[in-house]
């Protein structure tokens, strides 16, 4: 408003110069000159509208941790975030020494998973909330040879796409390939199918962990579409499960498909409490390890067809030394998926751990 009122007297002033300059105006100068005024009436009022629009709100509410947005179908639950630097730098540290022990003839990467409060936070409470980006950018800083797998802009440029559940903590398996694709290209993959090869596979009436703690008849009432996507290589594939200390192989299945719909994002290797090995028809010599947390096992699906052997951890229970694991099995690529919860929360310490335990 400053700044229009700035305009509107600057633009009387020169019209005042112009005035004496050429004495008297003629008919055709006044009416440019009403026209000039209208226009500049038509950009004040504009300005104004615009600050208006900028300093509108959001109406929220919260549950039990959970910020509730909109209404209808675009009501959402976000999970509030709280990461700090100090998480971020044990987390960092973590993977440099993984990177260090396993050496020059092991790739090792780092992918920190952005969480839908990153993207749908109302913009009045960023200032109360830290940072997700900002902790990405941290962490970033301090890796020592250790591939970082960027995806927070990627993400950002799908936000308005259905990428996050709206009553769940977790994405949607389509921001898993959007990610997925961007560690392709880190990783120099050979075979990177694109999503319309996928069996495209979709139930309705999901509702997730979020509408569970906040208990909102709102998010009940508006329940989730959950889309996931099956590799054409699926019938070739032989998963195989353990105990989390490597022990007790049962040979299973990759996807699913019958849990209760509450508990469908298990969906993806059943249970988090259980390592995997898939063994794939992909003929190329390449082992990858993956560290994560749930997050991470929507991204399973979409490497089937770039790795002969895929191994998946989940950070919370790994009970030997990833390390040696990771030797063991002959890894040759090493990715930590883990959300922003993990990475810069208090599990960054169980990270850690299980390079030294």
């Amino acid at each position: 408003m400053k700044k229009a009122l700035l305009i509107l007297t600057a633009f009387i002033l020169s019209l005042a110069v112009a005035g004496c300059d050429s004495g008297d105006s003629s008919s055709e100068d006044s009416s440019s000159s009403k026209s000039d005024s209208s226009s500049l009436s038509s950009e004040v009022e504009e300005t104004e509208a615009t600050t208006e629009e900028e300093e509108e709100t959001v109406d929220v509410w919260e549950n039990n941790g959970v910020m509730i947005t909109g209404s209808g179908e675009d009501v959402r639950a976000i999970e509030l975030y709280g990461g700090s630097f100090k998480n971020g730098t044990v987390y960092a540290e973590a993977l440099n020494l993984c990177k260090q022990e396993l050496g020059d003839m092991v790739n090792v990467y780092n992918m920190c998973i952005p969480t839908a409060f990153a993207y749908y936070l109302p913009e009045q409470y960023e200032e109360e909330y830290a940072s997700q980006y900002d902790n990405i950018l941290n962490i970033q800083s301090q890796l020592v040879n250790v591939i970082d797998v960027d995806i927070y802009e990627t993400l950002e440029s799908h936000s308005d796409e259905y990428i996050y559940f709206r009553t769940d903590h977790h994405w949607q398996p389509l921001a898993a390939y959007y990610a997925a694709e961007v560690f392709a290209e880190r990783a120099a993959l050979d075979e990177f199918p694109d999503l319309s090869t996928y069996e495209k596979i979709e139930y309705e009436d999901f509702c997730g962990s979020l509408e569970g703690y906040a208990k909102s008849n709102e998010l009940s009432e508006n329940p989730d579409l959950f889309t996931y996507y099956k590799p054409a290589n699926l019938d070739n594939l032989t998963t195989t499960y353990y105990d989390t200390d490597f022990t007790n192989p049962v040979e299973s299945m990759l996807f699913f498909d019958s849990f209760e719909m509450k508990n469908a994002y298990s969906t993806f290797l059943g249970d988090d409490r259980e390592i995997a090995q898939i063994d794939t028809d992909v003929e190329n010599s390449r082992t990858l390890v993956i560290f994560k947390d749930s997050f991470g096992n929507a991204l399973v699906p979409f490497l089937t067809q770039s790795f002969e052997h895929i191994y998946v951890c989940d950070v919370r229970y790994f009970e030997l030394n990833a390390i040696e694991f990771c030797q063991d099995v002959g890894a040759t690529d090493v990715l930590f998926a883990c959300c922003m919860f993990t990475s810069t929360g208090e599990n960054s310490a169980l990270v850690e751990e299980i390079m030294n335990q």
